[in-house]
This record gives C-alpha cells, sequence and structure tokens, in this order.
C-alpha cells in the first residue's frame, strides 16, 4: 500500500515555523521589557535619592545653589521617568501583541496537526482493513483447498471400496 501523504504538509510546517519565529520574537520583547522597566526602576530610585538629598541639605548661600542644582536634576528625572514610562508602556503593547499572535498561529497549528493526526487514523483504519481483507481471503483460499482436498479423499476412498 501506499506511504501516507498529508496533503498540507507544507502548509503545517510554514505554520510551525511561524510559531517557532514568534516564539523567538516574543521573548527578545519579554527581554527588552524586563531591560526597560529596570531602567525605570533606576531613574525611580535615582529621583527618591535625589528627593531625600535635598531635604538633607542645609540652609546657606552654598546650599541654596545646591538646592538649585538638585530641583533642575529633578525636573531633569521627572521628565526621564515620563518618557521612560512611556517606551515601558509601548514596550508592554507590542510584547502583549506579540503574545496574542503566537497563541493565534499555536492555535492553527494545532488545527492542522489534529487534521493530520485525524488523516493518519483513517489511513491506518484504511491499511488494517485492506490487510483483514486479505487475511480473510487468504483463509477463504485454504478452506477451500481443505474441502476439495477431504472431497478427493472421500472420492478415493469410494473408489477404493468399490474396487
Amino acid at each position: 500500500m501506499r506511504k501516507f501523504v498529508f496533503n498540507l504538509e507544507k502548509v503545517l510546517d510554514f505554520r510551525k515555523h511561524q510559531e517557532d519565529e514568534l516564539s523567538i520574537q516574543l521573548a527578545l520583547l519579554r527581554e527588552r521589557l524586563r531591560r526597560e522597566e529596570e531602567f525605570l526602576e533606576f531613574l525611580r530610585v535615582q529621583y527618591r535619592q535625589t528627593q531625600a538629598q535635598l531635604r538633607q541639605t542645609g540652609l546657606g548661600e552654598l546650599a541654596m545653589e545646591k538646592i538649585l542644582i538638585l530641583r533642575d536634576f529633578l525636573a531633569g528625572l521627572e521628565i526621564q521617568i515620563l518618557h521612560q514610562s512611556q517606551v515601558v508602556a509601548q514596550a508592554a503593547a507590542e510584547t502583549e501583541e506579540c503574545r496574542l499572535k503566537l497563541l493565534e498561529a499555536r492555535q492553527n497549528y494545532k488545527i492542522l496537526e489534529k487534521l493530520r493526526e485525524r488523516d493518519l487514523a483513517a489511513y491506518q483504519s484504511e491499511v488494517l482493513r485492506q490487510e483483514q481483507a486479505l487475511l480473510d481471503e487468504i483463509g477463504a483460499h485454504g478452506y477451500i483447498r481443505n474441502r476439495a482436498s477431504e472431497a478427493l479423499e472421500v472420492n478415493s476412498l469410494e473408489a477404493s471400496s468399490s474396487v
């Protein structure tokens, strides 16, 4: 009998390749998101430390200059934190979008995989049916041969007894 061939094997392979690529892309996006979140946390820690430093600065002529520098630095940090928050939000959105694409690709692959398994089961069932038909035919021929040889024996016994 012919070998099992799944007609959509190339489509199945393509969908598996898509799933693998999206999985790699998702891992890269998750790593990027982690790095961006770490940088945002670094900025926030720096902001809190600068605020604490500003509170500890005493009054005086030199202190006023330091206070102005620290306030300017805090204003710059606020802008950086706001910008980095937007970067993190964008990275999170891209990561989620990729995750959803991966889920869809995985579902598409599984649908074809189940179809392949169903076709393979039907193929195997057909092979078993054909093998059983062949065995039945072999058994029927054997039975007919046995009956024919028994009939010959009976005929030869009858012929020898009448002589």
